[in-house]
């Protein structure tokens, strides 16, 4: 490894060491926490939007059957 890929490496493992630090654990956890929350809001409206369409889309399919034998 050369003497400037060296030291490139250094300052960015301490830049991100020191970046990392300017939080205690707990506070880690809390931005932890919110970050999951804020996931699993999205992932749940992203699964009830698609189980609607779906209902939508079996109660259109429904509903032209019976109109379909109604005749």
């Amino acid at each position: 490894m050369s003497d400037k890929a060296t030291a490139v490496s250094s300052y960015a493992t301490a830049g991100t060491t020191a970046g990392l630090g300017f939080m205690s654990l707990s506070e880690w956890a809390i931005v932890i926490g919110i970050f999951a929350t804020l996931a699993t809001f999205g992932l749940n409206y992203w699964v009830q939007t698609r189980n609607l369409r779906m209902a939508e889309r079996e109660h259109q399919a429904r509903m032209a059957q019976l109109e379909k034998n109604k005749t």
